[in-house]
């Protein structure tokens, strides 16, 4: 009968939003940690810039469903993956190493940032935010 009333409590808790906003951010996270552990070089980098961009875009598209979640449900925890976050900044403080790298990584989160910076300006809902989030993504030949 714990089993079952365990079993239960996890999948209720795996339905919260907070949980499922975590979730999706932890999966971004993941994805850039596996694109930077590829790269070798600036040009490695630029080969990957259209995954970063989409990578960065997903992670922004996370935080703003994360905070979103948390402003919606203060109820909810967040529960960080400090292993995974670990590995993240790892890979990246290796790949800002290459020269000309961190620079042309910062190119590739710029619409990851906008996207963050429309929901700090407010949308006063989801659906508003998703119609302020349509907007043209940055081209990768603007160097």
């Amino acid at each position: 009968m714990k089993r079952v009333a365990g079993l239960i409590f996890l999948i209720l808790m795996s339905c919260h939003p907070v949980n499922q906003a975590q979730a999706r951010v932890n999966r971004a996270v993941k994805e850039l940690t596996e694109l930077l552990v590829g790269v070798q070089t600036k040009e490695d980098l630029g080969a990957r810039g259209k995954q970063f961009q989409k990578g960065y875009e997903k992670l922004a598209a996370g935080l703003v469903e994360l905070k979103w979640a948390l402003e919606q449900h203060p109820e909810g925890r967040r529960h960080r993956n400090i292993a995974l976050e670990r590995a993240y900044n790892t890979a990246l403080e290796r790949v800002y190493a290459i020269e000309g790298a961190k620079e042309l990584l910062q190119k590739f989160a710029q619409e990851g940032l906008y996207l963050i910076d429309v929901k700090e300006k407010g949308a006063a809902s989801q659906k508003e935010l998703r119609i302020k989030l349509r907007k043209p993504h940055f081209s990768q030949s603007d160097d």
